[in-house]
């Protein structure tokens, strides 16, 4: 089997139909597709019966609520010679799998391939990275790490540990945020090469941030995270720069009484002062 796609999911029921349905269409069948379901009752169950008569689907429940450690049970799980980590609310374009296999294929030795991403519900179909090609830089790893636009060798994600379970969503996870990063910046120290493929898509809707609490906590998160990853691999003196710089974006705003920005800068900083240093990854196990 080519692809084990390990979807988690909570709260949700239309889009987990919309996502069912563009596997349902793809026109290659090589794949398996593993939910695991966060949600205390049966709110998808109807779904799973649906799509059980055309896709293999593995439902597992869990009793707890965090992405990191529901995707980490999802590797442990999977079949596939390569794992995707879709939303559930976001769908494929119907020769997504197709076209990423002939990519494989050409090019068995990488370790990882990233996709573009793409609202086609748009007025005008907006698409989220510019086309290019080529291996990912260190660079490039803040910028391109979406989680559902990433396919990963399955022996390599098993070799490095998965994800860190202290970071994303979920009740006991410590930053909400940079669980993608983390794990990319792992791959590249131990020379895994991750291919942009940025001509093929999967999609998802590109919508303006809502200023809540959800996104203040992913805010603290990224500021736990980004000063962590940059001070561990670009080093103390660009990570101390770092916090100048959202230092001065503070006072700036402070001075213009711009609100939210000005609270943007002080939950970044905030994650960086309490959180970073409780970051250290601990691997998880899958022999």
């Amino acid at each position: 089997m080519k692809f084990s796609l390990i979807c988690v999911t909570y709260g949700r029921t239309d889009e987990v139909d919309r996502f069912l349905h563009s596997l349902q269409c793809q026109d290659s069948s090589d794949f398996e597709i593993i939910i695991i379901d966060q949600n205390q009752d049966n709110k998808i169950e109807h779904l799973v019966t649906k799509y059980n008569q055309t896709c293999l689907i593995r439902h597992v429940r869990v009793d707890f609520n965090n992405n990191t450690r529901a995707r980490n049970l999802g590797i442990r799980l999977a079949k596939g010679e390569w794992i995707a980590f879709p939303d559930d609310d976001c769908w494929y374009d119907e020769r997504l799998l197709t076209e990423l296999a002939n990519r494989i294929q050409h090019q068995p030795n990488v370790g990882g391939f990233f996709v573009n991403w793409a609202d086609p519900l748009q007025e005008e179909k907006k698409i989220m990275f510019p086309a290019s090609t080529g291996q990912m830089l260190k660079k490039e790893l803040f910028e391109y790490a979406a989680c559902i636009c990433l396919f990963f060798r399955t022996d390599v994600l098993k070799q490095f540990g998965g994800f860190n379970e202290k970071l994303g969503l979920g009740d006991d996870t410590l930053a909400k945020a940079g669980e993608e990063q983390e794990l990319l910046f792992r791959l590249f120290d131990n020379n895994i090469s991750i291919h942009k493929a940025l001509d093929l898509f999967v999609f998802h809707r590109i919508n303006n941030r809502i200023w809540n609490s959800y996104f203040e906590q992913r805010v603290l998160g990224s500021g736990a995270t980004d000063f962590y990853l940059i001070s561990k691999h670009f080093g103390l003196f660009n990570g101390l720069k770092t916090l100048l710089l959202w230092t001065g974006g503070y006072c700036y705003n402070l001075v213009r009484q711009r609100i939210q920005y000005r609270k943007w800068y002080y939950l970044k900083l905030k994650g960086a002062f309490l959180l970073s240093g409780k970051l250290k990854y601990e691997p998880s196990r899958f022999n």
